[in-house]
């Protein structure tokens, strides 16, 4: 069995970093689906801060304050997407997903006074 530490605090925010999910455009998965994933992955649960789904809703993840999956100064934004029906790579997202990551990242320059992203 794995030990799991927790969960540390972000010492610093530096930059926004945006993953997707690699979902063709059927797949609308929550944060929850996401979280027992990693959870089964033997992860800590979810890495993603934000979830952006296929109708623009922006899902809670991870405590903002926590290191969240990847680089440990960022802020990770997580949108559900990113394959075209064919399961080739796409980037077009929906414009409710464009709208709420606006949001967000309007959010985060408010609360961080960061805007990179990465």
């Amino acid at each position: 069995m794995i030990k799991k530490i927790g969960l540390k605090d972000r010492e610093k925010t530096s930059c926004i970093q945006i993953v997707r999910t690699n979902t063709t455009p059927d797949v609308d998965l929550t944060k929850h689906e996401i979280n027992k994933q990693e959870l089964e992955k033997g992860n800590l649960g979810i890495g993603h801060h934000f979830v952006i789904r296929l109708d623009g809703t922006i899902e809670k993840g991870r405590d903002i304050n926590k290191i969240g999956s990847g680089r440990e100064d960022a802020i990770s934004l997580c949108i559900v997407g990113g394959l075209n029906k064919d399961k080739q790579e796409d980037k077009s997202y929906t414009e409710q997903q464009r709208v709420a990551f606006g949001k967000i990242i309007d959010f985060i320059f408010k609360t961080y006074g960061v805007n990179e992203v990465v």
